[in-house]
């Protein structure tokens, strides 16, 4: 996470960024393949932020041992998923983004490497005025 926040640092620096993660926290996998599903979210809660002229922009990212699974949670105050019914932000070529900004295609991609990559789970609702992404990992 704090690799991928780090490759970010830059363009996001008019995005305010809490983190909370808990402290020795591993789970096995390929790195590249994680940081590539975690800036997919990430990049596009940005692209959401420019496009609805979001003002204090926020995102708060957690990480933190629950029974058995690591759960990962991204949430922002980009006002919210307005596709219906949510789940379909996965699908592959489905995008709330302007056409000439989105193809579609990183959630998919995000939810494939999780999913079938990972043998997590990759969700998402809206809460508290924005999108929450919320990912399941088996901690072994």
């Amino acid at each position: 996470m704090n690799k991928t926040l780090k490759l970010l640092e830059s363009s996001f620096s008019f995005i305010k960024i809490e983190k909370n993660f808990e402290k020795k926290i591993q789970f096995y996998g390929f790195e590249t393949q994680f940081c590539q599903a975690i800036l997919n979210i990430l990049c596009n809660a940005k692209d959401i932020f420019i496009e609805r002229k979001i003002e204090n922009p926020c995102m708060k990212i957690s990480a933190f041992k629950k029974e058995r699974n690591i759960v990962i949670e991204i949430h922002d105050n980009a006002k919210g998923i307005i596709i219906s019914p949510i789940e379909k932000i996965f699908e592959p070529y489905i995008s709330s983004k302007h056409a000439n900004i989105g193809t579609g295609i990183g959630l998919y991609m995000s939810k494939v490497i999780i999913e079938k990559n990972f043998k997590g789970s990759l969700s998402v609702s809206n809460e508290n005025n924005g999108a929450k992404f919320s990912i399941y990992l088996v901690n072994f």
